[in-house]
């Protein structure tokens, strides 16, 4: 009676050009976007802003798949500041075309964008700077969840990487036995 040999349990691992194609992808691709997310989050206290009084003369609204993206706010004092899409609502959709030209509006810039984090017409105050800078740390949650998800990419590429050249070494060591 003839013995049965027990299976060997074995990994499965990814072709090398999977693992390859991960590399590439922790590596490469992962810092680029986290450093270009990173730089486009630009979180700043309330001092740092500046302060706008000006004149409202009209209005771009940014569409896109689903809808309004953003504004840009033409003024009086030459500029063009922008709404971005995370600050807006349906407030500030609905009130924004109603503006008529000279209209008082009293803004906060961010300094190193034309992006208004906060803006009051009159007496109503449509974004808050509290709440501008709630939706841009939320989106810091979301690049480190990228950063995540990349490092996870490379990790798993590496580890590819590894036991490729371990399977290469054991078929190479049991060939020169032979």
């Amino acid at each position: 009676m003839a013995k049965k040999r027990k299976k060997q349990a074995t990994a499965k691992t990814l072709p090398l050009s999977q693992t390859i194609f991960l590399l590439l992808i922790g590596f490469v691709l992962g810092p680029l976007f986290t450093i270009a997310n990173s730089w486009a989050i630009n979180i700043v206290s309330e001092d740092e802003c500046i302060p706008v009084e000006t004149q409202f003369s009209g209005y771009r609204a940014i569409y896109r798949q689903f809808g309004v993206k953003g504004f840009d706010i033409d003024c009086s004092d030459g500029n063009t500041y922008e709404i971005e899409f995370y600050d807006i609502t349906e407030e500030i959709k609905n009130k924004i075309p109603l503006l008529q030209e000279g209209d008082e509006l009293s803004l906060l810039i961010h300094p190193k964008e034309n992006r208004i984090l906060e803006l009051t017409i009159g007496e109503d105050t449509l974004i808050t700077f509290e709440g501008a800078q709630k939706t841009l740390k939320a989106d810091c949650y979301f690049t480190i969840g990228v950063i995540i998800l990349f490092c996870f990419c490379a990790f798993t590429g590496l580890s590819g990487i590894v036991q490729h050249i371990v399977r290469r070494k054991k078929a190479h060591n049991s060939l020169s036995k032979k």
